[in-house]
């Protein structure tokens, strides 16, 4: 079987989740906190801990935006039971926020943003954990740490069907450690960018789409999955903070793996070539 054939397999089972998805989100949807009708905008502000009886937390698909935020409360969208957490969804919204502005706010939550044309996930406070999240369909997803205080770590991001693009900045973080990022379906552009302590981070490029993966301060035991053409794909390291990182290729079938070390400017014991890649 084909690796276009495979694609378009996977792409067509993915696209049935946003179905199934959309019908258990309307068994337990929750109303707006308030709405704004200029904007047509649905709010839904919690600030109070979840609980399973609260069931999922929807937008509105009556209202074309939706912004989520999840405030005062420890687990006010999240759980720390791994067999009972929150979905957040966005169903039929144009523009998509979530905030998860307490400490361990989102702790534990299953994001859906669905058909978004933008979602954007503004993480502050500390112990944002062990979060999946699924990138819009056909949007962009933007994930964001706004303060030197913000912790995000041990999360996983996914494209979605033919999500366009993914950008994610941890340049306020205290760390951003261990996370990984699915971007194999991205058609446009995978952004990752760390001004932080971002070590053991995982990252599968898109197939046939630019990824960016800018490090500028503690990115030791990076692991990259290339893209099909490594010329998409372009890195840049400080020298000394980029120990053990790797970059993993295909050349005529087989998977190779290429690594970095400190004494060298370029990377090593393996026949990856990034030819696009920069120490700072």
């Amino acid at each position: 079987i084909s690796w276009s054939m495979c694609v378009k397999t996977i792409r067509h089972i993915y696209g049935l989740l946003p179905t199934l998805i959309f019908l258990i989100s309307m068994a337990n949807a929750q109303s707006c906190t308030r709405v704004d009708d200029n904007s047509n905008t649905c709010y839904i502000d919690r600030t109070t801990q979840w609980k399973s009886s609260d069931g999922n937390i929807t937008c509105d698909p009556s209202y074309s935006n939706c912004v989520i935020t999840c405030a005062d409360d420890k687990y006010a969208c999240g759980s720390a039971e791994p067999t009972s957490v929150p979905f957040i969804i966005f169903t039929s919204a144009n523009e998509c926020v979530l905030n998860c502005n307490a400490n361990e706010g989102c702790y534990g939550s299953i994001i859906h943003s669905m058909s978004c044309s933008t979602f954007s996930l503004n993480i502050n406070g500390m112990a944002q954990n062990n979060m999946r999240i699924y990138a819009p369909d056909y949007g962009v997803l933007s994930v964001a740490t706004l303060s030197e205080h913000t912790s995000f770590s041990y999360n996983a991001i996914y494209s979605g069907t033919f999500t366009s693009s993914i950008f994610m900045d941890c340049e306020m973080a205290l760390k951003c450690t261990k996370n990984e990022i699915y971007a194999q379906w991205v058609t446009t552009q995978l952004y990752y960018a760390c001004n932080s302590y971002c070590d053991s981070t995982r990252i599968y490029c898109p197939r046939e789409a630019n990824c960016d993966v800018r490090c500028q301060h503690s990115c030791n035991s990076l692991s990259i999955d290339g893209p099909t053409d490594l010329q998409q794909l372009s890195l840049v390291c400080e020298e000394t903070e980029c120990v053990d990182t790797s970059v993993a290729c295909t050349i005529n079938g087989t998977q190779w793996r290429s690594y970095f070390t400190e004494s060298s400017d370029e990377l090593m014991h393996g026949p990856c070539t990034v030819n696009n890649f920069q120490l700072i």
